[in-house]
């Protein structure tokens, strides 16, 4: 099923691919499920922080435009990328 319903918006595809790269960017921050990432200023200061802040707001973007794949972990979006578009 592909998600873009008009030009400009992203397909799942790119919504996936976004996703991932900054799930692998942020690191062990970045163990959360799809959907279920939060900011704990007790983790991190400084510009670390910014990085944190970002993915919570990609990651939780992503899960409101891909319900179905909300709470599902990095191996699993994975698995799922790697069947549907490869």
């Amino acid at each position: 099923m592909n998600y873009q319903t008009k030009p400009g918006i992203e397909t799942e595809k790119d919504l996936i691919e976004k996703w991932l790269i900054v799930h692998k960017h942020v690191g062990f921050f970045g163990g959360y499920p799809l959907g279920g990432s939060s900011l704990d200023s007790r983790c991190l200061l400084g510009a670390d922080m910014l990085l944190v802040k970002l993915y919570t707001e990609i990651d939780h973007d992503v899960a409101k435009k891909l319900p179905h794949l909300k709470g599902f972990t990095r191996e699993h979006v994975e698995a799922y990328y790697e069947k549907k578009f490869k």
